[in-house]
């Protein structure tokens, strides 16, 4: 199909797949989301072809959104937390298995907290945390939500939603 469906999709992924296994891959590079040194290198082209992909596809797509979520992997490690908030959130948007869009989203938040984005971080798990069911997913989020808020609006305003988030997944 058109927008990177069947046998080219298919061939785009075991390209990327076998790019993200180079040993060069593992320094840090100029990248699509990282904006880095060395651009142009192979790192760098498997990045943005993945960009390129994850914009390209119809809908939700598990394959791509697990390469995406490696991609953040990636940039957290490198230290590139705006990259990484990027690829997660990219990853979470393309994602239909529910633990893993939850995951994908709190990972997504982390890397907007860790890198001073606190409102971002609040923007990102506000809409979500009261839907969610799971309480080891519902207790990750008030974590990180707890956290920017009180930087964002002090601890006697945080405080009380961060204590209803906490009663809710008491039982852990």
């Amino acid at each position: 199909g058109q927008h990177g469906g069947g046998a080219d999709r298919r061939l785009l992924l075991d390209r990327h797949r076998r790019a993200a296994r180079a040993p060069d891959d593992c320094r840090p590079s100029g990248t699509a989301i990282g904006r880095g040194a060395e651009p142009g290198g192979r790192s760098d082209r498997h990045e943005r072809a993945l960009w390129h992909l994850s914009e390209s596809v119809l809908g939700p797509d598990d394959a791509v959104a697990a390469q995406m979520a490696e991609l953040g992997d990636a940039a957290m490690r490198r230290g590139a937390l705006p990259a990484a908030a990027r690829a997660f959130e990219q990853a979470a948007r393309l994602t239909t298995d529910t633990p893993a869009y939850y995951e994908r989203l709190t990972w997504t938040a982390v890397a907007q907290y860790t890198a001073g984005n606190h409102a971002q971080a609040r923007e990102t798990l506000s809409p979500v945390i009261e839907t969610v069911e799971d309480p080891v997913a519902k207790a990750r989020m008030a974590v990180i939500l707890g956290q920017a808020e009180v930087w964002l609006s002090g601890p006697t305003t945080a405080t009380p939603r961060f204590e209803f988030h906490a009663k809710a997944v008491r039982e852990i």
